[in-house]
């Protein structure tokens, strides 16, 4: 086998470092979402009514963002087939 295919063949990275960067990632968006959307709703010519459902809606989605870097390093070991 040339060098080429073994090269092709090695491990990059690993699923524990592939999770803890996910992690981190959806932390930040959720940490980032809100004030962008808060800034972009502001700007927009709203009723008090539309301005609140999409504040509800921001904080939801941060609060998901937050739950699925939460829920992504216990999905490791269980697709390992071992329990967390």
């Amino acid at each position: 086998m040339g060098p080429i295919a073994r090269l092709a063949k090695a491990r990059v990275t690993t699923a524990l470092f592939d999770a803890r960067v996910g992690q981190i990632l959806c932390f930040v968006a959720a940490i980032a979402l809100f004030p962008l959307v808060v800034l972009k709703l502001t700007r927009l010519q709203l009723t008090e009514g539309e301005l609140i459902i999409g504040l509800l809606a921001a904080g939801a989605c941060s609060l998901l963002l937050v739950v699925l870097g939460l829920l992504i390093p216990i999905s490791v070991p269980v697709r390992k087939g071992r329990q967390a």
